[in-house]
């Protein structure tokens, strides 16, 4: 089933590994468990992730997190691209590594693309990318899977399935999350730190932009905005918000809850979420994005009320409005 990947991983010394812009814990986590494999494995690696871009502080509990751009780009054997497949997602500098200083390449994700990804393994039935690596290093090597892979694993995987409460949860992902539980990682601590903990500053974000929640077709959209001046006044910063949009979708009426982040002038982030039957992935793909059925995202560059327009007025078509 990943004879591609054992295949270019038993062929490569030197190995790089890709992750997405803004990047999330399953993505993290994926590219750190991947790491510490490879060099159980016995290759060597690097860890690059798109100059500009931040961790969230509490990520930084994940292990060997130090080796992330702790390299110079070199020339690679292979390049692992995680939870991403697309190079816009990557980001430019990335990009360039990895096409021009990587001699073979290969994409891993769960996420939904309406195209063919040659030299990728996608799995969107899988709950989280660190769902797929686990049955990737099983098959290759069980034998050198160790505690802080584990670590690694599972807190991509909880955090991705909003610690097993999304629909994306499956009885495959609970089995793997109780193995990695068997290599002795403390789970509780892990679930703590990753998903649930957060700053002052990131309180008071959560509290201002909820305050501010807007309510379309009879409760059914709920829209989250993040400006610039929100950050100012919280001390906090766009990768903050993450995990905020998940108080919308749990209100009853809500089907459709959409956070509106501003990253510069006239640019923004944009999450989705939403309950069956709304396909959110569909409804991201008209402006460029893209995700899972009930999580996806987009951005897009245009002022705000222009941007909240298009938004309301689209979903229209996915909500009997």
């Amino acid at each position: 089933m990943y004879e591609i990947f054992i295949k270019k991983i038993l062929s490569a010394q030197k190995i790089a590994i890709f992750m997405h812009i803004n990047p999330d814990a399953d993505c993290i986590g994926s590219s750190l468990a991947m790491y510490k494999y490879l060099i159980n494995y016995g290759k060597q690696v690097d860890v690059f992730l798109e100059p500009g871009n931040l961790i969230r502080k509490n990520l930084f509990v994940y292990p060997n997190i130090s080796v992330i751009n702790n390299s110079k780009p070199t020339k690679y054997d292979l390049g692992i691209c995680l939870d991403c497949a697309t190079v816009e997602r990557m980001g430019k500098n990335s990009a360039n590594i990895y096409f021009d200083r990587c001699q073979d390449r290969i994409w891993i994700d769960h996420h939904i693309y309406p195209y063919i990804i040659e030299d990728s393994i996608i799995e969107t039935t899988s709950a989280s990318t660190s769902q797929i690596l686990y049955k990737i290093f099983k098959t290759l090597d069980a034998s050198i899977i160790d505690k802080e892979i584990a670590f690694c694993l599972f807190g991509a995987l909880a955090a991705d399935t909003g610690v097993f409460s999304f629909s994306s949860t499956t009885a495959e992902t609970m089995a793997i999350a109780s193995e990695l539980i068997s290599y002795g990682i403390d789970n509780n601590y892990i679930v703590d730190k990753i998903y649930r903990e957060k700053s002052i500053c990131e309180f008071n974000l959560m509290v201002e932009s909820l305050s501010k929640t807007q309510f379309f077709y009879d409760n059914k959209m709920a829209v989250i905005t993040f400006l610039t001046n929100d950050f100012v006044k919280t001390g906090c910063d766009i990768y903050s918000t993450e995990g905020i949009i998940n108080n919308l979708i749990e209100i009853d009426e809500v089907i459709l809850a959409i956070a509106i982040a501003e990253e510069r002038e006239n640019v923004y982030k944009v999450s989705i979420r939403s309950k069956d039957p709304f396909d959110s992935s569909a409804y991201a793909r008209i402006f460029g994005g893209g995700g899972h059925k009930n999580a996806s995202g987009c951005k897009f560059k245009l002022p705000y009320e222009k941007t909240l327009e298009t938004l309301v007025k689209t979903a229209c078509n996915f909500i009997k409005c």
